[in-house]
């Protein structure tokens, strides 16, 4: 079964595709960077990384920085219709 973030106001979240084997790397760097975002995997290097939006330039520097030492390919995720964006983040 997905494990798919529940996305509120205030949250933005970014589909990661990495190689399976670079995933406890990624999860490793993310929890060691402090509320950056949350990782929720989909299924082998799949993820979904979940953020506050007033952290989302810090999320966006990390991934750029992390596609400099694994392949590392980033979309945004698909948000549910309703949410998202339409209150101000609570953590701004």
């Amino acid at each position: 079964m997905p494990a798919t973030p529940l996305l509120g106001d205030g949250l933005v979240a970014r589909r990661v595709t990495v190689a399976p084997r670079d995933v406890v790397f990624i999860k490793s760097i993310f929890e060691a960077s402090e509320g950056v975002g949350a990782i929720f995997a989909e299924r082998g290097g799949d993820l979904i990384i979940a953020a506050p939006a007033s952290r989302v330039r810090e999320l966006d520097e990390l991934l750029r920085d992390l596609a400099t030492e694994v392949e590392v390919s980033v979309g945004d995720a698909p948000s549910p219709a309703g949410c998202c964006g339409t209150a101000p983040d609570p953590l701004a």
